[in-house]
């Protein structure tokens, strides 16, 4: 099999190819809506942050009282639960045009399908669509799964637009430094004779390179300090994500735990039923109410394998956000260092121009000029690399790494399915009843 080429251009090819261009863009024009105030906000850096909510789950008792009142059961049954069991892998996920005017049968619809993961999330919903409003189930967990995913790729933007931006204003800086060295030094010459300084030309050499090494320093102190802002923002960034990080996988974590801890009361319920019945005078609807437990018992353990997938799509999304973003924050890296070497020869063939005007004019020696030139192509050649530096530090420097998240939500922590363990709780049931009606048996024979 042949190794993909991890140079910048096929990974951009890759990425406008197989949907992850379209996922970020799809994302960062997505404007923010008032329902998601409840869901995030903006902290004091003006990142989004989750907001603080804790998840409560139901527990034995709410779905005992569903049970036992036949027309809440018969509704929760029809109308929440069968959603999952009844719902069937549609093996050829494509939408149907609809029917014309005259009542023709529709003919499918022949576009590309859709994204294989967005096929797995109508699946989810479709299945699970209930957990708000005060309904059983949750959809109100996913939602903040999937609102962690937007926060995330409109924070990494913005960490990466307001690095982006440090860099240029001071890129900025560092070619007024140089057009300030620029301006003094051929300053200095022509102002020697008004200081009456006329026979010092090694005057005017000692005050270049004076202001030469001026600059330099204002470039070494300048990169620092930027460097040392590129570092803020990402600790900033960082913080707000990993507040959000914590809170949704406290919350994953908790609802998880307590799902799988009820299913087996849930069975500990059915039996304990056939002792109340059993005094009631009613053991013969004992058999109904454990058919009940039991399918609870199976959604019950749906809602935690969806939970899981649910997590792990949109964390697979917003890893390929992660990687899209990354590339277009390098294109824009290489488009401002290309822009900022342009802007910095245009100061230099200005100040060539000026130069052979002043030889002509006003330098009567020419090394004076010489030195006039040297010190500048210095200043000049050290004011390159700073745009270089600062600008590919922006990219570079201090990098945001993407298991950020996962340590953050503190995933191994996380309960799911193989937690479940129903199968063995099933059996476990199976075995004793079916040893118990052996032993029956076997009574009898006696």
């Amino acid at each position: 099999m042949s190794r993909k080429s991890n140079g910048f251009l096929s990974r951009g090819w890759r990425y406008l190819t197989d949907g992850t261009f379209s996922e970020v863009f799809e994302t960062l024009v997505t404007e923010d809506k008032k329902a998601d105030e409840t869901i995030w906000e903006f902290d004091q850096h003006h990142f989004r942050t989750l907001r603080s909510e804790a998840f409560v789950t139901r527990k034995i008792d709410t779905y005992r009282d569903i049970l036992k009142n036949p027309e809440k059961w018969r509704a929760f049954e029809t109308e929440n639960m069968n959603r999952y069991f009844d719902d069937a892998i549609i093996l050829f996920p494509y939408e149907l045009s609809q029917a014309d005017k005259n009542g023709n049968k529709a003919k499918p619809n022949l576009e590309p399908p859709n994204r294989f993961f967005r096929i797995q999330q109508n699946m989810v919903k479709r299945r699970f669509p209930f957990g708000k409003n005060d309904t059983p189930g949750d959809a109100d967990l996913r939602a903040h799964i999937s609102a962690l995913r937007y926060i995330y790729s409109k924070n990494f933007f913005s960490l990466i637009m307001k690095r982006r931006w440090l860099a240029v204003e001071y890129a900025g800086v560092g070619l007024g430094i140089l057009a300030a060295h620029f301006v003094l030094t051929a300053a200095i010459w022509p102002a020697l004779p008004l200081l009456g300084a006329e026979q010092m030309p090694s005057l005017g050499v000692l005050l270049t390179a004076i202001l030469c090494f001026i600059a330099l320093i204002a470039f070494l102190s300048t990169g620092r300090h930027t460097f040392h802002l590129f570092e803020v923002y990402k600790d900033e960034y960082e913080a707000s994500m990993r507040a959000s990080c914590l809170l949704l996988g406290r919350n994953l974590q908790v609802r998880q735990q307590d799902i799988i801890a009820m299913i087996p009361l849930i069975f500990t319920e059915a039996d304990n039923d056939k002792f109340v019945l059993k005094g009631a005078g009613k053991l013969d609807k004992w058999p109904e109410e454990v058919r009940k437990w039991t399918k609870l018992a199976f959604w019950m353990a749906g809602r935690v394998e969806y939970n899981e997938l649910a997590t792990q799509l949109h964390m697979w999304r917003l890893r390929r956000l992660h990687f899209g973003l990354k590339w277009l924050a390098t294109l824009l890296t290489k488009v401002m260092i290309f822009g900022g070497l342009f802007v910095l020869a245009l100061l230099l063939w200005a100040f060539w121009l000026v130069a052979l005007h002043l030889k002509g004019t006003w330098f009567t020696a020419t090394h004076s000029w010489e030195a006039l030139l040297l010190a500048n192509a210095v200043v000049a050649a050290a004011c390159a690399i700073f745009i270089w530096s600062i600008i590919r530090a922006s990219d570079r420097k201090h990098p945001v790494e993407l298991d950020l998240i996962e340590n953050s939500i503190i995933t191994q922590n996380i309960q799911g399915h193989k937690d479940v363990r129903l199968h063995d709780l099933v059996a476990q049931q199976l075995f004793r009843e079916k040893s118990a009606l052996l032993h029956e048996e076997e009574k009898s024979k006696r």
